[in-house]
């Protein structure tokens, strides 16, 4: 029997603007300090169709660059 090979699925990278500041997300979730506006990490596999980002963190854009998001678009549009 063969085994069954888990690929890496290609995944688009952003970084995007909630509108919101601390009163709605609270501080920064990297570094505890205040957001005045709160952005957020998303992900989405490269070849889904509609809206299908996640999110995986909220704070500052220079707080959230790391890892996959180092390079990431910004979107300051909320």
């Amino acid at each position: 029997m063969e085994a069954i090979v888990n690929k890496d699925i290609e995944r688009e990278y952003r970084i995007k603007s909630t509108g919101m500041g601390m009163a709605y997300y609270g501080s920064c979730e990297r570094c505890g300090k205040p957001c005045q506006i709160t952005y957020k990490q998303q992900s989405k596999k490269a070849n889904a169709v509609g809206n299908s980002w996640s999110s995986a963190g909220f704070g500052h854009v220079e707080c959230l660059r790391n890892g996959r998001w180092a390079d990431a678009k910004v979107d300051h549009d909320a």
